[in-house]
């Protein structure tokens, strides 16, 4: 039986999702599996996973993207930074006037799992500490 559930996923501007799920298959060029990746912790769970791919667009094998340090911005003006930024990215951001808290690595962020195939075929996972995770597999 088809429902209208769907329909709440469709929002305008002032609305906000039902949900902040973002599961992501990202795949080659030549549509070969490269990753997939997911978190939870509510609204933060975007700007985790985000991060996390840019980490490793950025060279970063999957465990250092997932641990690496997060900056969440959802409110206006209110940006929490975990405590590995250097002070002079924090005092930049106050300059420009953001309201900028710096916490403990394991207070900002949703936690992210992933799972990567390199080129050559072997698998690697990464589970966030922050959540005490760990990635397991056979």
């Amino acid at each position: 039986m088809l429902t209208t559930a769907a329909m709440g996923f469709i929002l305008d501007n002032t609305e906000r999702p039902l949900s902040s799920i973002v599961p992501t298959i990202i795949e080659h060029a030549d549509g070969s599996f490269y990753l997939a990746i997911g978190g939870s912790g509510g609204s933060r769970i975007f700007p985790a996973v985000f991060q996390t791919i840019l980490n490793l667009d950025w060279g970063f094998d999957a465990g250092a993207a997932v641990e690496f340090g997060r900056v969440h911005d959802q409110l206006a003006g209110v940006v929490d930074a975990d405590a590995i930024y250097p002070e002079a990215l924090v005092g930049e951001l106050r300059e420009r006037g953001h309201n900028v808290t710096v916490r403990g690595m394991d207070r900002i962020a949703a936690v992210v799992n992933i799972v990567t195939r390199r080129e050559d075929g072997r698998i690697f996972a990464a589970s966030d500490s922050r959540k005490n995770g760990i990635a397991a597999g056979y």
